[in-house]
């Protein structure tokens, strides 16, 4: 199982303070009782609940989850040894564009922190190699739901590990406004698409805010038009 991938970014953020909650009062008994450190021990209660520590995560980017958590095991490291305890995750991509046709999603299990002869079971998605799986994205869904649970082995006993992901699937729409310069980019609820690639013909642009493409000339009319590869139309004659 080494060709499988680490944590993501805000799984281990969540491994991370989920461990120091549990472990880090301990490590510093007695000395966290004193009143300097009812603050924070306060933060760690609340980062305790589940749904609070989840959406406080989810607020973040993966470049900032990351840097938090190296930040967090730094600190962390500097006054005791981390002790992390086991998790699963799902590697998989937070949104897929879709077009007409159902796609393969092809997904993995990431576990950290139990011995490497774990067995894995998924929900909605064909297991193919130890610890990979593949699930199927229909043109007509908005999400695409996925579960796995994980039975695995540490050095305290046998656990079970479980972990979900739900990757929105966006339908491309494209308006070309009147001067065929500038495009936009949304998916079928109106929401822009941003940071996609649009091709135009052979060329390939970056969108910006609001979905935005602004082109040096007008597109040439006939031109086709793809979305993170997806066919989404021609430029039109007239608009």
């Amino acid at each position: 199982m080494s060709d499988l991938p680490g944590l993501p970014p805000r799984e281990r953020l969540v491994q991370l303070v989920r461990s120091l909650g549990k472990h880090l009062p301990a490590q510093l008994a007695p000395l966290i009782g004193a009143k300097r450190f009812a603050e924070g021990t306060s933060a760690l209660a609340r980062l305790a609940d589940d749904a609070h520590l989840t959406a406080a995560v989810a607020s973040l980017a993966d470049r900032e989850a990351a840097w938090l958590a190296d930040r967090i095991e730094a600190r962390w490291r500097a006054i005791a040894e981390p002790v992390l305890d086991p998790i699963a995750a799902i590697v998989a991509p937070p949104e897929l564009w879709i077009g007409r046709e159902p796609i393969r999603v092809p997904l993995a299990v990431a576990v950290v922190g139990a011995e490497p002869d774990w067995e894995v079971v998924w929900d909605n998605a064909t297991p193919t190699t130890a610890g990979h799986a593949v699930a199927t994205a229909e043109p007509d869904a908005h999400l695409l739901a996925v579960r796995v649970h994980v039975r695995a082995r540490t050095a305290g006993g046998r656990v079970s590990l479980s972990a979900a992901a739900r990757i929105a699937l966006r339908r491309p729409t494209v308006t070309v406004r009147e001067d065929r310069r500038r495009i936009v980019v949304a998916d079928q609820h109106g929401a822009p698409g941003v940071g996609v690639t649009l091709m135009i013909g052979d060329a390939s642009y970056l969108t910006g805010p609001g979905g935005l493409v602004e082109l040096g000339q007008p597109a040439t009319p006939g031109a086709t038009m793809r979305v993170q590869g997806v066919p989404a139309g021609r430029i039109p004659e007239k608009t």
